[in-house]
């Protein structure tokens, strides 16, 4: 399923994949299966290896707990709420820590002016979205 997906974001000329919910290993047994954090790894790592013999960036989005398992193989990151959902930015440092973009999508107006001065300095992509994800965008100052 997964490869007939990216085929079809390269052939409509897609630079890049963003595969969400790479984090349903984090679920463990509630997700149906007996996902572990080493089948989210795997899983991870294969979803980068398809995306990459396609010739598409891949990032990582969430999943912050294999962060480090997987930075090397991943072009960038993509957070929802690191900051309003308790501050989780710095689990994927690792990207910004190896010259790689960290994009970093909040949906919460009145914490994101100290979203953007906390993490904007360490490199981060810091916008403002609703939760509909349409056009308004807000960036920081």
């Amino acid at each position: 399923v997964m490869s007939a997906r990216f085929d079809s974001c390269q052939s409509k000329g897609f630079d890049a994949i963003e595969p969400d919910n790479m984090d349903v290993f984090e679920l463990g047994e509630d997700s149906g299966f007996p996902l572990t954090d080493e089948d989210g790894v795997i899983y991870a790592n294969w979803l980068a290896d398809a995306a990459h013999s396609r010739g598409m960036s891949i990032g990582q989005k969430n999943a912050a707990g294999i962060t480090s398992d997987i930075a090397a193989t991943y072009d960038w990151a993509l957070t929802e709420s690191c900051y309003s959902d308790g501050n989780w930015c710095g689990d994927v440092q690792a990207y910004a820590s190896a010259g790689k973009p960290v994009f970093m999508c909040e949906y919460e107006a009145d914490s994101f002016d100290a979203a953007c001065s906390t993490w904007k300095p360490k490199t981060y992509s810091p916008i403002l979205k609703s939760l509909d994800l349409d056009a308004p965008v807000t960036f920081c100052p």
